[in-house]
């Protein structure tokens, strides 16, 4: 293993005890997982999404606990009407969507219980960007929304605003009676929310980070092994294997597919996922200088810009075989860049 990649391997196995798993709450059920296209998961494996809810019950709710099994499923209604409160996270604990769902029986069987990525929502509900931020709420009775739906950026701006049906038609019985806000109503600006503040790890919020050093990409990739490709398409294919994050002293599997070379230009073209531990996704383009690849792209996670990922690649002269580093710089001007490193072996063909 090269020296510069042994810093960030070393770093890791001091710290990986800090390393959190998913968090249920008191008084809540769940987890249950999901990825992010929507499909139900058997366990944490591949999960991108999780789910945790607690039980509202029904308008006039009776002492007797609603019966969900472990999938998700009501096993028996005892009231036609059930309502819960539910939070979608991310797989590493980030709050994604928080709000009410009402559920039958007949919601149930056509594919709109608590195990479905789809549910039928009831009064206000928000969803949140990675960092945290509001990016849309509004209230809902299932597809429908009330009022006007406001959509915010990453740094919170307003983006856009949608009107939906007016709000002398919506009916607040759910309010008023399974929640017990007596004589409550909307504000058109949703100050005045019927939700409750997202749940939460217990833990500081910087238990995860460390002063990790920046990566310096000159020093590094002049201090590399350097050789001569004549040429490149030997190097074509997916490569996997393991990548560790310094600053947040996690590691996760990666998948790295070099794409195509452009000899002509010296250039090529690359995807980049990392995932179960931290994630990143990437669609890259850079540049080619013997066997160091170079490239900067966006830093997407589930879809979304997070920031901007600078990358390098080396090539090795063992077949099969490529090592290299990049940094992740969020959108957050206020947040520090995250260094890390990784070694692949190509998929066997």
């Amino acid at each position: 293993m090269s020296r510069w990649l042994l810093f960030f391997s070393l770093l890791f196995a001091a710290q990986a005890s800090l390393a959190q798993g998913v968090y249920v709450p008191h008084g809540f059920k769940g987890p249950l997982f999901f990825d992010l296209s929507g499909r139900l998961l058997p366990s944490k494996d591949g999960a991108r999404v999780y789910r945790i809810f607690r039980e509202l019950g029904g308008a006039n709710k009776k002492k007797d606990k609603v019966e969900v099994d472990e999938t998700g499923r009501i096993a028996a209604f005892k009231e036609p009407n059930l309502y819960f409160y539910f939070e979608d996270h991310f797989i590493t604990g980030e709050i994604k969507t928080q709000g009410h769902a009402w559920i039958t029986e007949v919601h149930q069987e056509s594919g709109l219980g608590l195990y479905s990525w789809k549910l039928h929502l009831k009064g206000e509900c928000r969803w949140y960007h990675f960092n945290g931020v509001l990016a849309t709420a509004g209230v809902y009775e299932g597809e429908e929304w009330y009022g006007v739906l406001k959509e915010y950026d990453q740094n919170a701006k307003p983006t856009r605003l949608t009107h939906g049906k007016p709000w002398t038609e919506y009916n607040y019985t759910f309010e008023r009676t399974v929640l017990k806000k007596k004589d409550f109503t909307y504000e058109e600006s949703l100050s005045k929310s019927s939700l409750p503040v997202p749940q939460q790890r217990n833990a500081k919020p910087d238990q995860n980070l460390v002063d990790a050093k920046p990566i310096d990409f000159v020093a590094l990739m002049n201090e590399a092994p350097r050789f001569a490709v004549k040429n490149y398409r030997p190097f074509l294919g997916l490569y996997q294997g393991e990548t560790i994050n310094g600053s947040l002293k996690k590691k996760a599997s990666a998948n790295l597919e070099i794409i195509e070379f452009i000899e002509k230009k010296g250039s090529f073209i690359a995807e980049f996922y990392a995932f179960d531990g931290f994630e990143v996704q990437a669609k890259l383009t850079g540049s080619v200088n013997d066997n160091v690849l170079f490239a900067r792209g966006d830093w997407m996670i589930g879809g979304e810009k997070m920031g901007y990922i600078t990358l390098a690649i080396f090539l090795q002269k063992e077949e099969g075989k490529i090592e290299g580093f990049y940094s992740l710089r969020s959108f957050d001007v206020e947040a520090k860049a995250q260094s890390c490193s990784f070694e692949l072996i190509r998929e066997s063909k």
